[in-house]
């Protein structure tokens, strides 16, 4: 939940959990024989330092058969309408993206519209580097645009053609968290609805095989559930699965009171639309944001439990892939600004200690977990 700024104080005696892999039942379940899911993590790196790079790339080759690529912090939007080629930087970061793809593991390809940190039509990816940092306002008259402006929609056709081309993803999410929109912004949301229908037509015309389809950050579902509800039955139309993205820690979710169905309740909106888990994350180190007040436990057991109880959910809902935001902790990323104020950059504190790596590289037992489950065949189900 990249975008919450919401935070409570967890209360609970500390999950002492067992040290199992994928090989012991999970919430009463049999011991597993394969998976129907793909394991992934994404390409993003703060910092993007050489060092942070290949130790992040070592880690997708060890530790995932899925290489996801999430770009959320703009779109090139007067390039992609005129069809022209990207600002440098850009065609710089896509270039080296492909350049790193292996032949082997999945691509699942996220992509957005939507400026997540303040639930409007996303800014302008420029001459900068976009993961790990906000795009730049949109020029020229883009500024007055909205989400149902017929540029916008042509703009983000043609930019989701352009980044399927160039990566030939084998999932591609078109929306990110766009359940919050209805939440923050519910004018904004309406617009979006006319801009989802048009945009996903298109995409789904070309690509019919391609699972295309939107992500819903189900730790906010559960807030207003009933206004969540009619807003994720909206999105349905335009949507091949139910991706969720989930931090529950964030909102005081601990092992003691984290519901069972707390996936599978969502995934029951629509029974005939594959599941997947787009992005999640669990912190093992306690939560701190002084200039914010914040001050959320966490810990290494209880980030364990969450990591089976994910695998176990998602193979009893024969869930289609899970990805894990952060391979790493990113403490160096932090340390290089020790005393320093880094103002919006604080919010990336949330997931400094999510890793199922350290900071200094070591594996936590949730990686054992991951690595398990990673090591059995997956079943054989639908294309779609």
């Amino acid at each position: 939940m990249k975008s919450s700024m919401f935070v409570l104080m967890v209360v609970g005696l500390l999950f002492m959990g067992n040290s199992a892999g994928a090989d012991e039942p999970t919430r009463g379940e049999r011991k597993p024989t394969s998976r129907s899911f793909h394991l992934g993590f994404t390409q993003v790196i703060l910092g993007e330092s050489p060092e942070a790079i290949e130790r992040l790339y070592k880690a997708l080759a060890e530790h995932a058969d899925m290489i996801t690529l999430h770009y959320d912090g703009g779109i090139p939007w007067p390039e992609a309408l005129a069809e022209k080629p990207y600002p440098k930087k850009v065609e710089e970061e896509i270039a080296f993206r492909k350049s790193r793809l292996r032949n082997d593991p999945k691509v699942y390809l996220a992509v957005t519209p939507i400026a997540l940190m303040r639930n409007a039509l996303a800014p302008y990816w420029g001459n900068q580097r976009q993961e790990g940092l906000a795009g730049s306002e949109r020029p020229g008259d883009w500024k007055n645009k909205d989400f149902d402006n017929p540029e916008v929609i042509a703009a983000y056709t043609n930019h989701c053609r352009r980044m399927i081309r160039e990566f030939k993803p084998d999932y591609m999410a078109y929306g990110i968290e766009v359940n919050m929109l209805a939440m923050s912004n519910r004018a904004g949301f309406r617009k979006y609805l006319v801009f989802m229908k048009e945009v996903y037509e298109a995409l789904k015309k070309e690509n019919p095989n391609l699972p295309i389809f939107l992500t819903s950050q189900i730790d906010h579902y559960y807030k207003d559930k009933e206004n969540q509800r009619e807003a994720v039955r909206q999105l349905l139309p335009y949507t091949d699965y139910i991706a969720v993205s989930c931090y529950p820690y964030m909102e005081g979710h601990t092992p003691d009171n984290l519901p069972e169905d707390w996936f599978s309740q969502v995934a029951e909106l629509d029974p005939s639309k594959p599941f997947a888990i787009a992005e999640t994350g669990y912190a093992a180190e306690d939560v701190v944001i002084l200039d914010w007040n914040v001050n959320v436990p966490g810990s290494e057991e209880w980030q364990a439990w969450y990591t089976r109880f994910i695998l176990g959910e998602s193979n009893r809902l024969n869930g289609r892939f899970v990805v894990w935001f952060f391979a790493h902790d990113f403490d160096a990323f932090f340390n290089q600004f020790e005393g320093e104020e880094l103002g919006a950059m604080e919010f990336a504190r949330w997931w400094r200690d999510t890793g199922l790596l350290d900071g200094n590289g070591n594996p936590r037992e949730s990686l054992h977990i991951w690595d398990e489950w990673l090591k059995l065949p997956r079943k054989n189900l639908p294309k779609l």
